[in-house]
């Protein structure tokens, strides 16, 4: 078989129409020129020449353009989404973009295919900074809690509590008053987000603290500050503040719950997170279930009237054992004030706090 020069032409312009890369065109090139059969002049390699420069030119192009706007992408990704923002409609810039996500994946590592479907992708993320933790002097926060558990637990910066109570328990009461006792501990006013009180409740519930103890709407309106929101919690923590967000609800994908809460504590640094879910009587979680205890270093329940330690990760080395699993009934009065019903216990044996006079030196 053999081949005149403008015929060899006319193949590599339909291969490299068809959207051949440059690579496939170079060894088509070699190919086509040894069945020319000497009909090939200097013009004739110009322009074979030109086609294939011409398809690097914009592989090249097109290619850098897929490299930075990967390099912006957060989270999974699909390659439909680049042809979008890259307003790719022909077919050889389609092929081009998925030979540039292929080198990516393949040469450069940049990314990495995720999941069963075909060309769903995620930035490796590579870049990480070490901890610290040799600068630290490994001090808990002095915070107190109501009902005197912090008697128990340790809180260092950056952790996330967790509370789940039933309905009518007094979680809202609960978290306010954590606000008042540990706002001061935290720069800046206290954040706390509120899904279900209205302005008229807030208030109410601030003048009972006025009319009991003095604290009354200027110092609220001084140490917190109250923001209705039924979403995205993690978009307004304060990294180094004291954050409540009362509470995080999820009624279409209740799983989420647990992402919620990793998106909320990520956001921290120094600050401090006490998140509230509710949680139903008959199952022995809270709403979104058990992993929305990974996370939480400390995690409290509310279920008829009676305090549970659910899981402490620190605790003081006064006690002979990890305090997990103790309770203490309650009342609550005032809408704020929370005594104890009876005295710490739980079931299993081999617990016992040590008695002293005051309070341990932290």
């Amino acid at each position: 078989m053999t081949l005149t020069g403008g015929e060899m032409l006319t193949i590599l312009s339909d291969f490299a129409r068809r959207g051949a890369d440059a690579e496939k065109l170079q060894g088509l090139y070699s190919h086509l020129r040894a069945l020319c059969n000497g009909d090939f002049t200097e013009e004739m390699a110009q322009k074979a020449t030109g086609i294939i420069l011409a398809k690097e030119k914009v592989e090249r192009n097109l290619a850098e353009e897929v490299r930075e706007w990967v390099l912006l992408q957060k989270g999974y990704w699909n390659v439909s989404n680049c042809y979008t923002a890259l307003q790719a409609v022909t077919k050889q810039d389609k092929t081009a973009i998925r030979v540039a996500i292929h080198r990516l994946e393949e040469n450069k590592k940049i990314i990495e295919h995720v999941g069963q479907k075909a060309g769903d992708y995620r930035l490796v993320e590579k870049d990480y900074s070490e901890q610290r933790w040799w600068e630290t002097r490994g001090d808990p926060f002095k915070i107190r809690f109501p009902l005197n558990i912090e008697d128990y637990c340790k809180v260092y910066p950056g952790n996330t509590i967790l509370i789940e109570g039933q309905k009518s328990q007094g979680k809202s009461s609960f978290a306010m008053e954590f606000a008042r006792l540990n706002c001061e501990l935290f720069p800046g006013r206290a954040r706390y987000q509120n899904v279900e009180m209205s302005d008229d409740e807030i208030h109410e519930r601030v003048e009972a603290y006025r009319i009991d103890i003095g604290k009354g709407e200027q110092w609220w309106r001084e140490h917190v500050e109250f923001i209705r929101r039924t979403e995205n919690w993690w978009d307004l923590i304060d990294p180094k503040g004291l954050n409540i967000v009362d509470y995080v609800v999820e009624y279409e994908k209740a799983y989420l719950i647990a992402q919620y809460i990793l998106e909320i504590h990520k956001r921290l640094t120094t600050g401090l997170a006490v998140v509230v879910v509710q949680r139903d009587p008959f199952k022995p979680y809270g709403a979104g279930g058990y992993n929305t205890r990974n996370i939480p270093r400390l995690i409290l329940s509310l279920r008829n009237h009676t305090l549970r330690l659910e899981d402490v990760k620190s605790y003081w080395k006064e006690l002979d054992a990890n305090p997990t699993g103790l309770s203490v009934k309650y009342k609550k009065a005032h809408w704020w004030k929370f005594t104890k019903d009876g005295e710490w216990n739980r079931e299993e044996e081999g617990f016992k706090k040590e008695k002293k006079d005051k309070t341990w030196e932290r």
